[in-house]
């Protein structure tokens, strides 16, 4: 019941205004409130979103203007991403992911959404000229992931969409109990633009660029399905290791290990009810539906 707000605060130098956090109790008392300048003046923070995550702090994504600071010669706008102390305001991380180093002088990305993951992992999606440190077209449609522990960058990619159209573009982004990403927005093919929606997994290669060749050869069976004891895994057709992630219907995550044998079994002291079984490594992600019978 308590609100988080952010926001952007003026500070009365011409142009530059602060990243702002205001927290208050569910019956409206003021709890606390914190501000802290962005890459220096002049310079404008425009705040896009505030969640809350599994682990209770609150995370924010925003757009960092920063006006001939850190290229004389014009504009450059980074995405910044804060997490804080949700009992004192306290300032876990505030990074730039996508340009940690600050000296980065062309780049041009702004955030249109977020997510977090249950395991407090930070989403965002927007448009960038960006990709993994790399120059590409501007006006790329831009998706990132980043550390819930201390906001280092996991991976990027800005690679998919016509040449230098603003139409490329991500709107919206969730990701599954199983982990897996999605996310919808408008794509630039040249002549048209469609929407579009992309399924990414948890290393950030776009499904579309998964290993094809090896995807058709590898059977995925569980048995049997339901189960009173326990269920095998058959992961026939695939040589390399795999990470087995097990959720109840709420999101928690039952299980967890890495496995490197063809087939195995789990669940026997799993309790009745419906579970989400993920298995993936680099060639394949499957999410199967598994059921624990009385």
């Amino acid at each position: 019941g308590q609100l988080f707000i952010v926001g952007d605060y003026d500070n009365y130098i011409p142009v530059r205004t602060f990243f702002h956090m205001i927290k208050f109790s569910a019956t409206g008392l003021f709890l606390w409130a914190t501000a802290y300048e962005g890459s220096g003046g002049p310079s404008a923070f425009n705040p896009l979103d505030v969640q809350v995550g599994p682990d209770g702090h609150v995370v924010t994504v925003g757009n960092d203007v920063d006006f001939f600071n850190i290229s004389p010669d014009g504009e450059v706008e980074r995405i910044k991403v804060s997490k804080f102390n949700s009992a004192t305001g306290a300032i876990i991380f505030s990074v730039f992911p996508n340009a940690p180093i600050g000296d980065e002088d062309d780049i041009k990305e702004v955030a249109h959404c977020m997510t977090i993951d249950i395991d407090n992992n930070i989403y965002f999606g927007g448009q960038s000229n960006v990709y993994a440190g790399v120059d590409v077209s501007p006006n790329r449609y831009m998706i990132s992931k980043v550390s819930g522990v201390d906001g280092n960058l996991q991976w990027v990619d800005a690679s998919v969409g016509g040449d230098d159209d603003p139409a490329n573009l991500v709107t919206d982004i969730t990701v599954t109990s199983g982990l897996d990403v999605y996310h919808s927005g408008s794509w630039d093919l040249g002549a048209t633009v469609d929407m579009m929606i992309a399924k990414y997994c948890q290393v950030g290669c776009f499904g579309l660029r998964m290993k094809t060749e090896m995807i058709g050869s590898i059977d995925v069976k569980v048995y049997p399905n339901p189960s009173a004891s326990s269920f095998t895994i058959s992961t026939n057709g695939n040589d390399k290791a795999v990470e087995i992630r097990v959720f109840n219907l709420d999101g928690k995550l039952i299980e967890s290990r890495r496995v490197t044998e063809n087939e195995f079994t789990l669940g026997s002291d799993y309790a009745a009810g419906i579970y989400i079984l993920n298995l993936q490594n680099e060639y394949f992600n499957h999410t199967i539906r598994i059921i624990k019978s009385e």
